[in-house]
């Protein structure tokens, strides 16, 4: 085998032969299968004989250079013993939906907990861009992955042995598998009996000319940092003020546990000119660790921030709304709490967050009475409309009007309901909030409606299990993510479910940026407990990681610390709020290479 135009010749002067050989080609001469896919896909077709050699139940390494030419929409093997008819899994090296390499390992050849030993590093592979991809597995002991010669992932505990079975060797597909994987390509492929050291895979990778630099994630730092705890909350809220240099943020002494009505949080702003100076601009008792207090600049204007507030104690403590000049530091107190306010900045809408704190604690408000305890479907409670100027609220939409919709006449509520995740559209002329009720002790149904901005002509946009995170794309269509449609799905406001925008395992929190090209959204922590925001450009569909942070385990529940990406006004930059350095704390990512390399 050529590797590198090292090869044996024979000199014009002699007769004899030279061999001239690299340590690369000393390193290959061992493997006990190598194939030259030349990234086609009809060449990938191993005999019975590679099948034979690459059957290791101890020690070995697979070495595969590999090319997206699109984004995986499930996990697309490289180099495979996998059996999709059969229990017959043994290995599994490739490129998952994400674009992360992975390694799977089965112990009994059945697809059971023993395949919890597969390997996603961390690092994501680019679209169009070639890399060697590496694995070295030592049963009992230890796997080593590495991307272009660089270890990108190492795990001491692995199965004690790997199954033989009989299933034969696969290039890009699986056992019986009538497609292999498109967006996939493979050149060179080696497997050896052995567990090549660190500097024999560097010495490959070099050989083929893949010592290029690694993907990374952008500049991130950090926005605060203790002895307090802070944070912002939700996804779909104004952070940065519209020049870009302040962005808003809350501050704790504690962490890890309930709220109690005596609580105080302190309201405050960094100035990204000023050496990520600290300002304090108030406080709130009205607060949960998922959503905050609904602080944000008030759209359409320059110097006013907004957040929810409790007043009063006992049977007459209220929810208002606080409005802060921070110029001026004037202050103006309106009768309700806001949810959401329009792009406007002119009107708000609210709901009752008493009966949120009842009925679903992680995202309510303690320290008020709620009238409406023990009615299922209460007429006198539900969206308000609020104005921002004169602080004038009505009743729009009641919780018995939203139950009626959609629902057989005469129909009886067997659970409490209630209204939240309200969002208007950019138009302010349509707004969507959820329908929700708990069954049992804790699981939750929900359903998606629409309706006018003065509460008129609700439609039921979707009632399907379980729907998750919601966002408007534009003024006229929805994304929604949802187990049900595989990901986030696209609904058109009064007509209902159009396509998939993107096809997830990994539930976010999304918003679009202007133009609807790109969205912006992040995951749950996953089996390793990182947490991925992310952007995906949906011309080119692929997915681009901007931080991969994690969420240590006292982190969950109702006390979990969610990226909630947020964008600046430029979007060129984003802040998450993040537990990876010991403490929930704020963090800015400069995602606009990113959007230029994209648009070049």
């Amino acid at each position: 085998m050529c590797v590198a135009g090292a090869c044996n010749r024979e000199p014009a002067d002699s007769g004899a032969v030279v061999a001239v050989t690299s340590p690369a080609v000393a390193v290959e001469a061992q493997a006990v299968v190598a194939l030259d896919c030349g990234f086609r896909v009809e060449n990938c077709r191993p005999t019975p004989a590679d099948s034979k050699a690459a059957r290791q139940a101890g020690p070995f390494t697979l070495v595969a250079e590999v090319r997206l030419d699109g984004r995986p929409h499930e996990q697309a093997a490289a180099i495979t013993r996998w059996s999709v008819r059969q229990q017959d899994r043994a290995y599994e090296l490739g490129i998952d939906e994400s674009q992360r390499p992975y390694l799977a390992l089965s112990e009994d050849g059945e697809l059971t907990r023993t395949i919890s030993t597969a390997i996603r590093a961390t690092q994501q592979l680019r679209l169009g861009a070639t890399y060697e991809l590496a694995a070295v597995v030592v049963p009992d002991e230890e796997v080593r992955l590495y991307l272009d010669g660089v270890e990108i992932h190492r795990q001491d505990q692995v199965v004690p042995a790997v199954h033989l079975g009989a299933s034969p060797l696969g290039i890009r597909r699986r056992t019986r598998e009538e497609q292999p994987s498109r967006d996939l390509l493979v050149g060179k492929v080696l497997i050896f009996d052995r567990a090549l050291s660190a500097g024999e895979v560097v010495e490959i990778a070099t050989a083929h000319g893949r010592r290029s630099a690694l993907p990374r994630t952008p500049p991130m730092r950090a926005l605060t940092t203790g002895p307090g705890f802070h944070w912002f909350g939700y996804y779909d809220k104004h952070q940065f003020d519209p020049t870009g240099r302040y962005v808003l943020g809350m501050s704790v002494g504690f962490e890890n546990r309930r709220t109690h009505p005596t609580d105080a949080v302190e309201i405050g702003m960094i100035d990204l000119r000023s050496n990520d100076e600290w300002i304090r601009l108030g406080e709130t008792r009205a607060w949960n660790w998922q959503q905050g207090c609904m602080l944000q600049w008030r759209p359409g204007a320059t110097d006013e921030i907004v957040w929810n507030d409790r007043i009063g104690e006992g049977n007459g403590a209220r929810f208002v709304t606080r409005i802060l000049d921070v110029g001026s530091r004037t202050e103006r107190l309106l009768p309700r709490p806001i949810y959401t306010i329009a792009a406007d900045g002119k009107r708000a809408l609210g709901i009752d967050f008493e009966r949120i704190g009842r009925s679903r604690p992680t995202y309510g408000y303690v320290g008020a009475t709620d009238r409406t305890e023990g009615i299922l479907a209460p007429e006198d409670a539900g969206i308000y409309g609020i104005d921002m100027e004169t602080g004038r609220s009505e009743l729009i939409v009641s919780v018995a009007e939203v139950f009626a919709t959609g629902r057989p006449a005469g129909a009886v509520p067997e659970q409490e309901h209630f209204v939240e995740m309200l969002q208007i559209n950019a138009a302010g002329t349509r707004f969507l909030f959820y329908e929700r009720w708990v069954v049992g002790k804790s699981n939750l149904e929900q359903r998606v409606l629409t309706a006018d901005l003065d509460g008129s002509d609700l439609f039921m946009l979707s009632h399907r299990g379980h729907l998750s995170h919601v966002a408007w794309l534009d003024e006229k269509h929805i994304v929604i993510y949802s187990d049900n449609y595989d990901g986030y799905a696209l609904f058109e406001d009064e007509v209902g479910y159009v396509s998939m925008i993107l096809e997830s395992n990994a539930d976010g929190h999304q918003t679009f940026l202007r133009g609807g090209e790109w969205m912006l959204a992040d995951t749950y922590p996953d089996r390793y407990r990182l947490q991925h925001p992310f952007l995906y450009h949906r011309p080119t569909d692929e997915v681009f990681a901007i931080a991969d942070l994690l969420s240590p385990r006292e982190y969950r529940g109702i006390y979990r610390a969610d990226t909630h990406p947020r964008l600046s006004r430029d979007e060129r930059s984003v802040v998450v709020d993040s537990s990876h350095a010991g403490g929930r704390q704020m963090y800015l990512i400069d995602v606009a290479e990113i959007l230029d390399s994209a648009k070049q």
